[in-house]
């Protein structure tokens, strides 16, 4: 079968730019569905899906409000779809189908769209929702949930992120504590670490002021901070290292910021962290902890508590809540073995969001696309 994928980003690495990466990638060992990529901006994703090869265009969005640019682009991706005789269009990401949509209804083709988040009420968002689509595709049942709300005529499908298991393979190869010396980091003493963009929403402010109390009690711990600045806060790095300063902790956390091998910082920790501080769509940091085996401590909201049994093979907190989360991850350093325990099964869980278990599902929600999801008919 033949899968277009429109995809607006192509450099940012977050969530959802690398789980199309990992489709990919799976999508090549199994052969299920020949895809076909638009990304709508320049970028090193461009070249990365190319070597994957799979044949791969740039065809520039610009501004939205440019209406001539808008209608220049829908009627590229128009000629894109029937060039390549796609069966079904995929946008990636929200904003994609504000395109995708439009082209894939004009030339009778079934699409889609991923909800990797939460749905917001931005004018935008609002003209994405009247576009035609056969369903909605969303990263967790509690995101599901959200978008049936929002839109309970649209039929909607879960379909789970997932891990790349080979990376995490490869970088179990190496032990924590050589990790720690190519990384620079303490080789003694336990190492608790976050991996998140830093925007407030991500909690890491939290995750700062629960250093702080478990310093308190554990002096030789250690802190790490995974993840760049984001545009749309480009003050937050320095509002987090004055809060360390402040908090003392000045000698004992790095802010690494952007890494391209983030899960060789994690082999590095003894426990990562998960700190959103409001509703989390799913959580692919805690998968990917998970799958190295190690003591998890997330916030209980959203899709991390489809992803964690608590006390079983992670630890949930309440969100928004330091002392919370400075409690756990006190019991985990205080408690090696339950660690252990608690990683052992997190491994076992980890396996059930393979980067294989994603291709198969998107191979078997992409096929019954156009026989069993009635359209939904345009809006007026």
């Amino acid at each position: 079968m033949r899968v277009g994928v429109v995809m607006p980003l192509a450099s940012q690495r977050g969530g959802a730019e690398l789980m199309l990466l990992h489709l990919l990638k799976a999508n090549r060992e199994e052969g299920q569905i020949e895809y076909k990529i638009v990304f709508l901006e320049h970028g090193p994703m461009v070249e990365t899906v190319a070597s994957l090869g799979y044949e791969t265009e740039v065809l520039e969005a610009g501004r939205v409000r440019n209406v001539l640019k808008y209608v220049s682009l829908v009627i590229q991706l128009k000629r894109w779809i029937r060039r390549h005789g796609l069966e079904a269009v995929m946008s990636w990401m929200t904003k994609a189908h504000l395109y995708a949509g439009p082209a894939a209804w004009m030339t009778k083709t079934p699409a889609v769209w991923w909800q990797h988040g939460v749905s917001g009420k931005s004018g935008l968002q609002r003209i994405i929702d009247l576009l035609p689509a056969r369903a909605v595709v969303c990263c967790s049942q509690s995101v599901e949930r959200l978008q049936s709300k929002a839109l309970p005529d649209m039929p909607t499908k879960v379909v789970y992120p997932a891990i790349d298991a080979e990376l995490v393979s490869r970088t179990q190869t190496v032990t924590p504590t050589d990790a720690r010396r190519q990384l620079g980091l303490p080789t003694s003493g336990p190492i608790v670490g976050i991996a998140a963009r830093l925007q407030r929403w991500k909690g890491v402010h939290i995750f700062v002021q629960a250093a702080e109390y478990v310093h308190a009690q554990h002096p030789d711990a250690y802190f790490v901070v995974i993840g760049g600045e984001h545009f749309s806060e480009p003050q937050y790095l320095d509002e987090l290292q004055e809060q360390a300063n402040q908090a003392g902790l000045g000698g004992r956390i790095r802010f690494a910021g952007h890494q391209d091998n983030p899960t060789l910082w994690m082999q590095a920790f003894d426990i990562v962290v998960h700190t959103s501080t409001s509703f989390e769509p799913f959580g692919m940091v805690i998968i990917e902890g998970m799958a190295l085996g190690k003591g998890v401590v997330a916030s209980k909201s959203g899709g991390p508590e489809e992803i964690l049994q608590d006390g079983i093979n992670g630890l949930l907190v309440k969100p928004n809540d330091a002392v919370s989360l400075a409690e756990a991850i006190g019991r985990l350093i205080d408690s090696d073995e339950e660690m252990q325990t608690l990683g052992q099964h997190a491994q076992l869980r980890a396996a059930e969001f393979s980067s294989i278990r994603l291709a198969l599902d998107m191979a078997t929600l992409m096929n019954e696309l156009p026989v069993t999801l009635e359209p939904r008919p345009v809006s007026t």
